[in-house]
């Protein structure tokens, strides 16, 4: 019988235990900007011996964002944030996912289209 903190393999991915830490929104990005920041990296790498991490809603779009001081995902300085504090976790070999905001009911047509567009973009500026 397999345990909570057995390994898995999920996809591509082999996780060290079966433990997820889901999105949870921290509104802890580094102001002005909404940059990921060193309070972010304290709060993952507090979380880092969970199997995999899925990160709070990040907008991907000045106009998408929900709440305030939660990370962006549309600027140099906050893709540079992502990077800094990604890494540790990178070499670490921790899956880690990014979770996109989108508003829920409050998205609009325009910024659906929008998001559509600029995902694909976001993926390749995140290559690391």
């Amino acid at each position: 019988m397999s345990s909570l903190f057995s390994p898995l393999a999920l996809g591509g991915f082999q996780l060290r235990n079966r433990i997820a830490l889901p999105p949870l929104t921290r509104c802890r990005s580094e102001q002005p900007g909404n940059i990921p920041g060193d309070m972010m990296v304290e709060y993952y790498r507090q979380r880092a011996s969970a199997g995999f991490m899925i990160t709070e809603g990040t907008q991907i779009e000045p106009r998408g964002q929900g709440y305030a001081w939660t990370p962006g995902i549309h600027s140099e300085a906050q893709i540079a944030g992502w990077k800094k504090w990604l890494m540790p976790f990178i070499r670490k070999a921790v899956p880690f996912f990014a979770s996109f905001g989108m508003l829920g009911a409050y998205r609009t047509m325009r910024f659906s289209l929008i998001c559509s567009h600029l995902l694909p973009l976001l993926l390749l500026l995140l290559q690391v």
